[in-house]
């Protein structure tokens, strides 16, 4: 490692193979960068893909440390065989995970699997503030549910009104409620009741 010393380790079409024995590891460290490239005809570069359970380990938690992970057009794949747990970030401080797309939209669990999906405060309880499409500068389309027969949505704000699963709504108070003389609502405080068969429900 003295002054300029270098070393070049050439191979014709036969290629180079290291490989070390027993608990003998294979170090490469240098002071300034690491450069790996494929040049075939796929340029594949494989890392750990013996069919050997490994632990690969990409990078630090030291300082400003930083990992960029990117493609030109070809896909993004993470995760995308066998049945296992992705985690991605963690609960440590100011930690934030930004998600951002373009005109080809996000799915969460868009598939056919019965499965549930947790958003904020569900297993663990904190201080949560939910926000969807609040930004009131364009219009939006929302949609929650749909018309399928066995279809159930339940709301609840803390204990000031909910609607149940069934669709019986509670209400604390009836502030403005028209009378039913005006509309074919009945005001009771706190109670929704059916006023005649033709409603589901009335306040």
């Amino acid at each position: 490692v003295t002054g300029a010393t270098a070393v070049n380790v050439n191979t014709g079409t036969g290629g180079s193979i290291i490989t070390t024995t027993g608990a003998g590891d294979f170090t490469v460290t240098s002071g300034d960068d690491v450069t790996i490239n494929g040049g075939g005809a796929s340029a594949a570069i494989s890392i750990g893909t013996v069919g050997t359970a490994h632990t690969i380990i990409i990078g630090n938690e030291t300082g400003a440390s930083s990992l960029e992970l990117d493609s030109g057009t070809g896909s993004i794949s993470i995760g995308n065989a066998i049945a296992k747990t992705i985690n991605i970030g963690n609960a440590t401080g100011a930690t934030a995970i930004n998600l951002n797309t373009g005109t080809g939209g996000i799915n969460f669990g868009d598939n056919a699997n019965t499965k549930t999906i947790d958003i904020g405060g569900v297993t663990s309880s904190g201080t949560d503030t939910i926000n969807i499409a609040t930004n009131g500068t364009a219009a939006d389309v929302l949609s929650i549910g749909n018309s399928n027969a066995a279809t159930t949505v339940a709301i609840t704000g803390g204990n000031d009104w909910s609607i149940t699963t069934a669709g019986a709504l509670t209400v604390a108070s009836c502030t403005g409620c028209t009378s039913a003389t005006n509309s074919p609502f009945q005001v009771l405080t706190g109670a929704i009741v059916p006023l005649n068969s033709t409603l589901d429900f009335l306040v």
